[in-house]
């Protein structure tokens, strides 16, 4: 379990740290903004990328999911079990909830409430979506068998 919690650790900081690029001015993927907006965001009305400040604070908080990973195989003596465990139930049902909502879309269950841009709609069902159900099961798995 403490491999499995460092790979999350990693994936998420990775994540994070593409969330930080891009509160810095950062394109790639993309070639440019509009297709970054259509990449990552995927309203097809929006103008431009989130600000500075609120991608930071969406990096911070996806980098601390990683902590709490980690933390949950090797808990820290000052910190309470239960706020880790706790910590990866509800990163389990952010993951799934998200994860799961693409396909919900896909079968007419629910809908995103604006017009998506065709590369989000593809990177989602085949990036996105999964790597959310995939994020979701490890934080239930380590919140069942984790250590901490």
């Amino acid at each position: 379990m403490r491999l499995w919690s460092i790979a999350v650790f990693v994936v998420l900081s990775a994540i994070a740290a593409l969330h930080l690029y891009w509160g810095f001015g950062g394109l790639w993927p993309a070639q440019d903004v509009r297709g970054l907006i259509d990449l990552v965001i995927g309203d097809t009305q929006a103008q431009a990328m989130p600000s500075a400040a609120s991608t930071m604070v969406v990096a911070g908080l996806i980098f601390a999911g990683g902590v709490i990973a980690l933390l949950r195989t090797t808990p820290l003596p000052f910190l309470p079990r239960l706020v880790v465990l706790s910590g990866c139930w509800v990163l389990a049902a952010v993951f799934l909830g998200r994860g799961s909502f693409t396909y919900l879309v896909a079968f007419g269950i629910a809908e995103w409430p604006y017009q998506l841009a065709a590369a989000f709609a593809a990177m989602d069902r085949t990036v996105y979506a999964p790597l959310c159900l995939g994020l979701g099961l490890s934080f239930v798995a380590l919140a069942l068998r984790g250590r901490g």
